[in-house]
């Protein structure tokens, strides 16, 4: 009988000796709270790394093991490479070749967009990748902590805007609720994600809207993001994230979109 890619991969990550955990370029709650989840899991018995090729947003360090995630190369002593919430191979940004040339590769996502480039891909629709490692962390019956169980919460609460957006089920309830009855009081992440904004952020923010463009009689809003803007509040791209849902929660607007300028012009 053909084992299950559950049970393959958690025979991949048991006989590995050297794990990367690879985020996503432009990092969000998902594929940061999704990697250091299981990180938090996987790093108390064997070597693991957390890899993203990019800054991180500041917002996220509170969750554990934030600080131990690594923009260096990947080496060859890493015999289990792990894809968190990428759904093509361009997402994980410098590490594209390194990962497209190794023969083992697991790769976990939500996004239907998926082009399955692992050699074991679970690719799931979901609220998010950290519903996945929800059930997958359930399926090893590992019991999890508080630690582990706040980065789920971040990716979940993150990818669905705070429990609001269409990708919401009653499972997602379900998960959170079930969290927050280890995590205690989740006050502190809904701060850190959804309130706590830099003034030089909001700035960013008032000039972008003040260009917001309006297509196809209304039903589409189109936001733009120059560099000239991000350099002049002294922000970073990433200072962006959730802007776009200002455009989409516009009266009458069925398609909300960003445009980031990553170099000149």
């Amino acid at each position: 009988m053909k084992k299950s890619n559950l049970i393959l991969i958690r025979d991949k990550i048991k006989y590995a000796k050297q794990i990367a955990l690879i985020c996503h370029i432009r990092p969000d709650g998902d594929t940061l709270g999704s990697a250091l989840a299981l990180y938090n899991h996987i790093v108390n018995f064997k070597n693991c790394t957390v890899f993203c090729d990019d800054t991180l947003p500041q917002k996220y360090d509170f969750l554990k093991g934030y600080d131990k995630i690594s923009s260096g190369d990947i080496n060859n002593e890493y015999d289990l490479i792990i894809c968190i919430d990428c759904s093509d191979l361009n997402r994980t940004g410098k590490y594209n070749f390194f990962i497209k040339n190794h023969n083992n590769v697991i790769n976990i996502d939500h996004h239907i967009s998926n082009e399955k480039f692992g050699n074991i891909n679970y690719v799931i629709e979901a609220s998010s990748t950290c519903e996945i490692i929800y059930f997958l962390l359930k399926h090893f019956d590992i019991k999890a902590d508080k630690y582990i169980y706040t980065c789920i919460y971040c990716g979940l609460a993150s990818d669905t805007g705070n429990f609001s957006h269409s990708n919401t089920t009653y499972v997602t309830f379900e998960i959170a609720a079930e969290l927050a009855k280890t995590i205690g009081d989740i006050s502190f992440i809904n701060q850190k994600i959804f309130k706590e904004t830099p003034l030089n952020k909001l700035m960013l923010l008032a000039e972008i809207l003040r260009n917001i463009k309006l297509y196809i009689d209304g039903k589409m809003a189109v936001l733009s993001v120059s560099n000239i803007d991000v350099n002049k509040y002294q922000c970073d791209i990433h200072d962006t994230e959730g802007f776009v849902d200002y455009a989409i929660n516009i009266q009458g607007v069925e398609i909300g979109a960003i445009l980031l300028e990553s170099e000149k012009n």
